[in-house]
């Protein structure tokens, strides 16, 4: 297991400080006073003139303990994605204008002209434009202000409360009379947009620049990162959900990547009960019926069924790879093709697997598929809705596949996982990730 508090990323962090001090720049929304203790899961939002943001970049980019830098360069923003030659990460945003999609918020060079030094000589922004910037950020969105910040709002004195006040009306032009509004940015962000688009910076021909800007910037969101798809495949009770559930969480906090979790398809097209009787109510039967229950013995039955659901697969993976992959997420497959070939009677089909085993080959291959299994009276602890000898068969077909899969497709991965202790089981499936991305 990686260590990610490691001494290295702490030194880095610590040198970090040092360069920064030759620069004029702020931390904003500082979750520690010294930047070498800063939270593992933590981004750093830097905020620093334009002029400078290369010439420190080049600075990272040459210290001894930084192994590779991904880099995305926006309008208004460079997010850093440092790699330490451990392996752990360090996420680095060095932001020049403070913007809401294709929206000017805030001038960087007045809040950096606001910022303080902490007692161990971090340069922060000032309480009070950092939590301009903070309701400003929630009111654009149409959301009131995140519980995370909306104690510490609670907790300032009534002075600075009226202070604040003060300052978001003079800055925004609003004139609101109760500091509840920062709390409620959602009820008042029609009033605080107006007032925000009225700026100067978001007028006439600066107000084109900014949204071609925009939409330049998710042009490189979408092409700048390549994502993966992943599979997890097991019997009911081998821990597929409580996986994927902890995958997802650590992917997203120390990769840094965006995930979604895609439910055996991706469903494209309804499930076929949903054309009878609504999506909800067919959900709702879905989830209500023990699996591998149907009683379809049809084989003209079954081939609709498949062909029905193969279409789903097959059309939706173009989707997938548009919307998520070519995007840079990490896509989670809550089960996969594979029940089709070895448990199709979940989806209440009655076909043999030599006729459906060979369709997985007009499929796009996932990087990395994961077969869960366990010993079947762990996994009969763990939920009892298959007998011990269908888990023993059906995991037993499962494997042999998997060794058949990972001879004929080298580009990708077929491993078996034995899911007994969780915490071995998602750093072995972590690492096999953090592995397949850095190959990228």
């Amino acid at each position: 297991m990686k260590n990610l508090n490691s001494n290295m990323r702490v030194e880095f962090l610590a040198d970090l400080q040092e360069i920064l001090a030759n620069y004029n720049y702020a931390i904003i929304k500082a979750s520690s006073p010294k930047l070498y203790e800063w939270s593992i899961n933590g981004d750093i939002d830097l905020a620093i003139g334009k002029q400078d943001v290369e010439k420190l970049f080049l600075q990272i980019q040459n210290h001894h303990h930084v192994s590779k830098i991904k880099v995305l360069k926006k309008s208004f923003m460079w997010q850093l994605y440092i790699a330490i030659k451990d392996d752990s990460l360090v996420a680095l945003d060095l932001i020049f204008t403070f913007k809401q999609k294709a929206v000017f918020l805030l001038n960087t060079e007045e809040l950096l002209s606001n910022k303080r030094q902490n007692e161990f000589g971090l340069s922060i922004a000032s309480q009070s434009i950092e939590n301009i910037f903070i309701s400003l950020f929630y009111s654009m969105n149409g959301k009131n202000v995140s519980e995370k910040y909306v104690s510490a709002f609670k907790h300032l004195s009534e002075e600075n409360k009226l202070k604040l006040q003060d300052s978001f009306n003079q800055k925004v032009g609003t004139n609101f009379q109760q500091f509840e509004f920062i709390l409620e940015a959602k009820n008042n962000a029609s009033i605080i947009r107006k007032k925000i688009l009225e700026k100067q910076e978001n007028k006439g021909i600066q107000a084109l620049i900014n949204k071609l800007n925009y939409m330049a910037d998710s042009l490189k969101d979408w092409f700048q990162w390549d994502g993966i798809v992943i599979t997890f495949s097991g019997v009911d009770g081998a821990g597929k959900s409580t996986i994927i559930e902890n995958i997802k969480a650590k992917v997203e906090k120390q990769m840094r990547c965006r995930t979604v979790v895609i439910r055996h398809r991706p469903s494209l097209l309804p499930i076929i009960s949903a054309l009878q009787h609504g999506k909800a109510k067919a959900e709702q039967m879905s989830m209500q019926t023990l699996p591998r229950q149907g009683k379809n013995k049809s084989s003209i039955s079954s081939l609709i069924r498949f062909a029905y659901y193969y279409f789903d697969y097959f059309v939706g993976q173009f989707y997938v790879q548009l919307k998520y992959v070519s995007r840079g997420y990490v896509v989670l497959y809550d089960r996969y093709y594979f029940d089709f070939v070895h448990d199709a009677r979940r989806s209440n089909i009655d076909l043999s697997k030599k006729f459906t085993e060979p369709f997985y080959t007009f499929l796009l291959k996932p990087k990395l598929n994961f077969f869960l299994t366990a010993p079947a009276d762990l996994i009969l602890k763990r939920k009892q809705e298959l007998s011990a000898e269908t888990i023993n068969e059906l995991t037993a077909e499962y494997t042999a596949h998997f060794a058949k899969l990972s001879k004929k497709f080298s580009n990708s991965k077929y491993l078996v996982v034995n899911n007994i202790v969780l915490n071995e089981t998602i750093d072995t499936i972590y690492n096999e990730i953090d592995q397949s991305k850095n190959r990228k």
